[in-house]
């Protein structure tokens, strides 16, 4: 896929829906993920998937209200922390809304999901939280994502033999 001045943005992946009176619906991988993926393949020989060990979402319209998050701010609402995991060592904690990764915004829990899948394991994450209102900045080491609970959640026809 390339933008209308012929830069790549990405790589297809899939299409459907394609008819006489009906464009259909694409679907890519961006490339800067896509680069990221192929740099450690070629360095490594394996993806190595980071993780903080949070799980997110995007904060509902009553939260927004209530904490007076901006339209511009936006950000994604932790629910979960591992109490294993890099990001309970660095401090978040159910409820933290992440509004940037470094000094790039965080539109809502799609954009975290992307601006994380771009770090590295052993990378430093910055990241802008409010907490309480009070808008904190945390610095969390990405660490390798646990293979054995990746295994576990592989759907059977996607397995390695």
């Amino acid at each position: 896929m390339v933008s209308l001045q012929g830069d790549l943005v990405g790589i297809n992946t899939a299409f459907i829906g394609a008819t006489k009176s009906d464009p259909g619906m694409g679907f890519a991988i961006p490339v800067n993920i896509a680069h990221t993926i192929t740099d450690q393949i070629v360095e490594s020989g394996e993806i190595r998937r980071g993780s903080l060990g949070i799980t997110i979402d995007d904060p509902m319209p009553e939260v927004i209200r209530e904490l007076k998050i901006t339209a511009s701010r936006g950000g994604a609402v932790i629910v979960k922390v591992d109490p294993r995991s890099s990001g309970a060592r660095a401090g978040l904690k159910p409820g933290d809304i992440v509004t940037a990764v470094g000094n790039r915004p965080v539109r809502d829990s799609a954009t975290l999901r992307n601006r994380l899948a771009l770090l590295r394991v052993g990378d430093v994450a910055e990241l802008a939280v409010l907490r309480e209102g009070k808008l904190l900045k945390i610095r969390a080491t990405v660490a390798e994502t646990d293979r054995s609970a990746r295994a576990k959640s592989t759907p059977p026809w996607r397995s390695r033999g």
